[in-house]
């Protein structure tokens, strides 16, 4: 990322009063730019916004940016990366980068200073900054549309099975309206975005896939109680309605661990509630992997009305010696009687939230262990820390957030 001279000491100059404003800076910026380009309310998370997740995703792009000129370095690639595809997921388009750029120049006026040095820094280090997104975006859109079975953008597909999965979750299939199959391939733990109208706007959400087929997408969606596209989905959307979908996308995958596909290494996979959907699509692909030989997974679930695909995951306890299964129920029922901690096909082993030291004895020998965790964001931030206690390095934990990037 090459800067003049002039605009690297400008940045340095200004780069605390941004820091300063906070997501107070990010807020004034959405505000201003929705106002103004209303038609993007179609492609940003609403809830997000509400709950400032957004803001503070965006907040912590522009500081790791400014950070990483300012030090000469590179801009994480897993950082690039994540960005990428959840852009190419919400197909946006080189020009509304535009957009973006012409709001951020008018905060930083409205709310720290309309010098035209430093407007004209940060437009710079803005221009850097899209273009290194806009370049890995063309990569990614161009390798979704050009695989067999790919595409570009929002396609039309027709809801084909609707299964309840447990009390609050249902699972979704989806097949192409022009019945052109088969459908592009995806690798375990990506996603595809779909394309509902809840209310007033179009609300994209990504969801991830399951149990791969070549003639249907698969997603698992928990109803959340102020979930305004969960609640539509589970109550508006039946088998026969159209929906739109983008192509899958997503990093989160065992391809971009190194190629962990090909390597004999433990695979420890540690979930919670619907975080189980990406690690279970790794899961299957695992389980026919004889390379694999050490495959462990760790679920935190409310009890058992509220863990889908348990039976599956018990059967496979109970037909794969190289397969170690454990489950916490953080309010089990009074019918849930938990099982010998020993037993790999027990309805549940722990009470309580996941402990990783309660099964130290059987996570020995795996310092060449891939952790892999998805679930909500203060549960993975209790996981990376137990992690980092039991001295897995930074490079073998691999995480999943739904909607925003955020550091864990």
């Amino acid at each position: 990322m090459s800067l003049s001279k002039e605009t690297l000491e400008t940045i340095e100059k200004t780069l605390p009063a941004v820091a300063q404003a906070g997501t107070s800076f990010t807020s004034h910026f959405y505000k201003r730019m929705f106002s103004n380009n209303p038609q993007l309310l179609n492609v940003f998370n609403q809830a997000n916004q509400r709950k400032g997740r957004q803001q503070k995703a965006l907040f912590d792009l522009v500081a790791v940016s400014a950070t990483c000129v300012l030090k000469g370095e590179k801009i994480p690639q897993s950082v690039i990366d994540t960005v990428a595809n959840k852009h190419c997921a919400l197909n946006v388009l080189p020009e509304q980068y535009s957009i973006v750029g012409e709001n951020i120049l008018g905060t930083i006026a409205e709310l720290l200073t309309d010098d035209a040095k430093v407007l004209a820094a940060w437009k710079e280090l803005y221009g850097v900054l899209s273009g290194l997104l806009i370049g890995e975006e063309k990569k990614l859109y161009d390798a979704a549309e050009k695989q067999f079975g790919g595409w570009r953008g929002a396609r039309d597909f027709v809801v084909v099975q609707k299964v309840k999965q447990s009390d609050n979750v249902t699972m979704f299939s989806f097949a192409p309206k022009d019945g052109k199959i088969p459908l592009a391939s995806f690798e375990p733990g990506q996603y595809i975005t779909v394309w509902p109208k809840p209310k007033d706007h179009i609300q994209p959400r990504h969801y991830s896939l399951t149990f791969p087929s070549s003639t249907t997408y698969n997603i698992c969606v928990r109803k959340i109680e102020d979930g305004l596209v969960s609640t539509y989905l589970h109550d508006k959307l039946n088998v026969g309605d159209e929906i739109k979908l983008s192509p899958p996308f997503g990093n989160y995958t065992m391809t971009n661990a190194e190629d962990l596909w090909t390597k004999d290494v433990p695979i420890v996979l540690i979930s919670a509630g619907i975080g189980m959907t990406p690690v279970i699509s790794i899961l299957d692909a695992l389980r026919s992997k004889a390379k694999h030989s050490k495959i462990f997974w760790f679920h935190s679930a409310k009890n058992s009305k509220q863990h889908p695909f348990s039976s599956y995951l018990i059967q496979l306890g109970e037909l794969n010696n190289h397969f170690t299964r454990r489950v916490w129920f953080t309010q089990a029922l009074e019918e849930d009687k938990v099982g010998n901690i020993d037993d790999n096909i027990a309805p549940f082993h722990f009470k309580g939230r996941i402990d990783l030291s309660k099964v130290k004895d059987i996570l020995v020998d795996t310092k060449d262990a891939h952790f892999f965790v998805c679930g909500p964001v203060e549960f993975m931030k209790n996981i990376s820390k137990q992690l980092t206690d039991l001295s897995v390095p930074e490079e073998q934990k691999h995480f999943e957030i739904y909607g925003p990037s955020e550091k864990i």
